[in-house]
């Protein structure tokens, strides 16, 4: 088991009131792995940041690995000591 930091900025950490999520995983597992460990450590992102039901982020919600920013494709794999962000996306009208 390796563990994994993920950042959160704007809603997801107003919702969580923390700025850092450490989630325990086996090595180089997906994006969708790490949404899974954030439902289970942080149950009040669901709805919210984390689709309900699903294993991916809201549509309004999104992924940064290492500077990569908006990554869709939750099978993409992460490394112990990534720079992992959830970040929501600006809305606007």
């Amino acid at each position: 088991m390796a563990k994994y930091s993920v950042e959160l900025f704007g809603m997801s950490n107003m919702l969580a009131d923390l700025r850092n999520v450490e989630v325990e995983l086996d090595n180089e597992v997906s994006l969708r792995d790490v949404v899974i460990a954030l439902r289970e450590k942080m149950p009040a992102l669901e709805g919210r940041v984390i689709a309900p039901g699903e294993d991916t982020l809201a549509s309004h919600c999104s992924f940064n690995v290492n500077g990569r920013f908006h990554i869709e494709d939750y099978d993409v794999k992460v490394q112990p000591g990534d720079h992992i962000l959830v970040v929501t996306l600006a809305l606007g009208g």
